[in-house]
């Protein structure tokens, strides 16, 4: 049996296992508003406004259009204000299925925050961007997040992961973005 084979096999069992154990009563989120869901609490920590390089020339990988978007300016605040430095970028796949008029792209996102203290944040985050195929325009990004820092003060950021539910501004603006990043509250059910 080659490794292919193998990897059916293996796919096989495990749905067949997951398949057969009980799953838990559906969770009534009506009434749930941005921040309170399935009772968990979501906090703010960062918004951060972005501007890019926006790139023509896309290239290809895997017969995908791909592309890289440098930051030429940012601002942020949330738990500290400052700067996004113009180093990294967000380098996108475009998805060539659509589904009912969207494509989905895949986001990869690294960049560093100076905060107005003089601390070094580095932000990295995964997601997909919803573009509506008539209009060009693009929907929504939604994003996971996670943070590397030598500071002391915001050293808990190195064990934290954020979501973020983006929006992009009409143009002509300042900025093309701004990523709201969110973290989970801890709660007594969850300690």
């Amino acid at each position: 049996m080659n490794a292919f084979h193998t990897l059916v096999v293996f796919t096989v069992i495990c749905v067949c296992l997951f398949a057969v154990t009980e799953s838990p009563a559906p969770i009534d989120t009506e009434g749930a508003n941005d921040e309170v869901a399935n009772g968990i609490e979501f906090e703010k920590i960062l918004s951060i406004k972005i501007q890019v390089k926006m790139d023509d020339q896309r290239g290809e990988y895997m017969g995908l259009k791909s592309g890289y978007f440098p930051y030429t300016k940012g601002e942020f605040d949330g738990i500290a204000k400052g700067k996004l430095l113009p180093q990294g970028g967000a380098l996108n796949l475009v998805s060539d299925t659509s589904i009912e008029g969207k494509r989905l792209i895949d986001d990869d996102i690294r960049m560093i925050l100076m905060t107005d203290e003089g601390e070094k944040i580095y932000c990295q985050a995964k997601g997909y961007i919803r573009q509506d195929l008539k209009s060009k325009k693009y929907e929504y990004m939604h994003t996971s997040w996670t943070f590397r820092t030598s500071s002391s003060k915001y050293k808990w950021l190195n064990h934290t992961v954020g979501i973020a539910n983006s929006k992009f501004f009409d143009q002509p603006s300042t900025y093309l973005a701004q990523h709201d990043i969110y973290v989970i509250k801890p709660n007594d059910k969850h300690k």
